[in-house]
């Protein structure tokens, strides 16, 4: 059973959001990559609404598909790596959780769902469902 309140997810994410615009280029995310360091960033519109979520790992496949064998690609995985903006390289609909989940909540969820990552970003784009 959870007392706590530091047992909440507001109180362990990082206050700290970078985002990405849609039209920015692959070149683009690669230097926010490198200036910011964040694993994540949401990708949103010219108006601040959430669209998806580029990763680490997203551009990882950018750079190295010349030298991953094509077997190993679903189709969406290739479409998204040879995308050359974060709208077409982006993940859609990325799974969320409030920031007034408990963590034994988002674990939950987490593990009937098989997430290996969830994002908590009600507060930035209030749109999101």
């Amino acid at each position: 059973m959870i007392t706590d309140s530091s047992d909440f997810i507001r109180n362990i994410i990082s206050k700290s959001v970078v985002s990405v615009n849609e039209n920015d280029s692959i070149e683009e995310m690669l230097t926010l990559l490198g200036e910011h360091r964040f694993h994540r960033y949401p990708v949103v519109t010219d108006d601040s609404e959430l669209l998806g979520v580029i990763d680490q790992d997203i551009i990882l496949e950018i750079l190295m598909f010349h030298q991953i064998p094509l077997c190993k690609y679903a189709h969406l995985t290739a479409a998204q790596v040879l995308g050359k903006t974060a709208k077409e390289a982006m993940t859609s609909h990325p799974a969320t959780i409030s920031p007034d989940a408990s963590l034994w909540d988002a674990a939950v969820l987490m593990m009937k769902s098989a997430w290996s990552k969830m994002e908590s970003w009600q507060e930035l784009f209030p749109n999101l469902i």
